[in-house]
């Protein structure tokens, strides 16, 4: 027995035995809870008591999982049985099949024509499954009253051949359409226009779908929402340019690399307020592939992938204004191109270490990027650091960013009190820093004095007594020492062989 069905029973024997509120229910409550369930467990219900012996042949929502089941052949002898006990009376308002590996192509059949029979109730369709798609879209095209479909039909051959979409599919209740492992077909004109008849269409997902025969890639619809377009495969590729002509459209989603211009069509106007994109190359194809909707027509939320956004503004922030100061700090043509490789890694899985964030390169790029201090806590190995930027002034606003360096493999956000101490600034800022950064040491100063004491107290000692802690020399010989300001004699750092986080109050909670 699930638990599904174990928690059930709880419910309906109560500690008073002669007390079952929830089958007191009315039908129509109880065939609403049940339409939510996988049907293996809506009929599993008809062994809690008389009251739900036939209940689930009347629930409006078949849920047809063959993950649920220990072999395509026990999923296939439950279906059919389903189908065939099941009350002709009753309406079919949903039905969701999804089969792992080939489906029988006598049970497919008996599915599609159970559902063809009920096809002026049937709102909503979803078909996840490899068999034959000449019958499952003739299918489809019966269901009229569908709002809702969502299809994924693959060839019995395997999971690399496409599925032709029909050019003539009908359905004008249609809102909402997911779509994938299809491909869409050009014309004449060497244009395709696959969404044109959809005239409700809400909210529209096609996800790896490739387009043949066709220079140009068009979505057309008056009422389109949300489009959301996931694509990974290559072939997708062959168009020159994906147009909307999507008046309503509010939410765009792009995951994947597009080569294509992706435009408004003619002289549509589209206000997006969400703009969301993950790229599997840098995002800067936005801005030459995406210009008018990266233009921002009333865009209030441009989100990409953060990871992508991170290496993207900080690769950015490499190769530009500071390019000379950060390879005179890296030292190393090496150096400094294993940063720039860092920040241009593409792949799925994990990255291999020459390919992760490094210090202090990454926390000198991050502080100048986004005008914040960066504080790095190292435990294990390294030394605790302050990174400032490199040059430009103080902002109004305090700003720090906190990370801890953890197992030697990864870093996360940490918090700490305001006023916390933090560590000294990092040997190389003090040897490139410009000269208009020193305000940003005189208003840590203190802070970093504290650190001092602490680390201290723990047995280990930083900066003597007799040593300050400004230290401006070896300013950039191209820029000018402030006036007034004499360079003090070097400070000997000793290395940090560990830090005692007990001794400041944190909070480990990542971000």
């Amino acid at each position: 027995m699930s638990d599904f069905i174990k928690n059930l029973n709880k419910a309906i024997h109560s500690e008073n035995e002669h007390e079952d509120r929830l089958s007191d229910l009315p039908d129509c409550v109880l065939l609403h809870i049940l339409s939510f369930c996988n049907t293996k467990h809506a009929v599993q219900t008809c062994i809690l008591s008389t009251r739900w012996k036939y209940l689930w042949k009347r629930i409006p929502t078949l849920i047809l999982h063959s993950s649920e089941f220990p072999t395509i052949k026990s999923f296939a002898a439950f279906v059919s049985k389903i189908l065939t006990l099941r009350d002709s009376s009753a309406s079919l308002n949903a039905l969701d099949l999804d089969c792992d590996g080939n489906i029988q192509p006598r049970l497919l059949k008996k599915i599609l024509k159970y559902v063809s029979s009920h096809n002026s109730q049937l709102h909503e369709l979803g078909v996840y499954v490899r068999g034959d798609s000449d019958l499952i879209l003739q299918c489809v095209s019966s269901c009229h009253a569908l709002t809702s479909l969502q299809l994924s039909v693959y060839s019995k051959g395997g999971y690399h051949e496409k599925t032709l979409f029909p050019k003539s599919l009908i359905l004008p209740a249609l809102t909402s359409l997911y779509l994938m492992n299809f491909a869409f077909c050009g014309d004449e004109s060497s244009c395709v226009e696959p969404f044109l008849a959809f005239k409700m269409l809400n909210s529209l997902v096609i996800q790896n779908c490739e387009v043949r025969n066709a220079r140009v890639f068009v979505i057309s619809s008056e009422t389109l929402v949300n489009l959301s377009i996931y694509n990974r495969s290559l072939k997708f590729t062959i168009t020159d340019k994906i147009e909307l002509s999507t008046p309503s459209l509010r939410t765009f989603t792009y995951n994947g690399s597009p080569s294509q211009k992706i435009c408004e069509k003619g002289r549509s106007s589209i206000t997006i307020s969400t703009l969301k994109v993950v790229l599997s190359s840098l995002p800067d194809v936005l801005e030459k592939r995406c210009p008018t909707l990266f233009a921002g027509h009333g865009l209030r939320n441009l989100s990409l992938d953060d990871h992508q956004m991170i290496c993207y503004q900080l690769h950015k922030e490499l190769i530009g204004e500071g390019n000379v100061r950060y390879r005179r700090m890296s030292n190393d043509d090496e150096r400094y191109k294993e940063v720039l490789g860092a920040l241009t890694f593409s792949s799925i899985g994990h990255a291999p270490p020459g390919k992760w964030m490094a210090m202090p390169d990454m926390g000198f790029l991050i502080a100048q990027k986004y005008n914040h201090v960066v504080v790095l806590i190292s435990i294990a190995k390294g030394r605790s650091e302050t990174f400032f930027p490199l040059w430009g002034e103080l902002p109004l606003v305090e700003r720090l960013m906190y990370m801890e360096h953890v197992n030697d493999n990864h870093f996360m956000i940490i918090h700490l009190k305001n006023g916390s101490p933090i560590p000294l600034t990092c040997p190389l800022w003090r040897q490139h820093a410009r000269y208009d950064t020193l305000s940003w040491l005189d208003r840590y100063v203190s802070r970093m004095a504290d650190y001092n004491k602490l680390c201290r107290a723990a047995g280990f000692e930083v900066i003597g007594d007799d040593q300050d802690l400004y230290i401006i020399e070896n300013l950039d010989p191209d820029e000018n020492v402030v006036a007034g300001k004499k360079a003090e004699d070097g400070v000997k750092l000793e290395k940090e062989d560990s830090f005692n986080l007990d001794d400041i109050d944190i909070d480990l909670g990542a971000v």
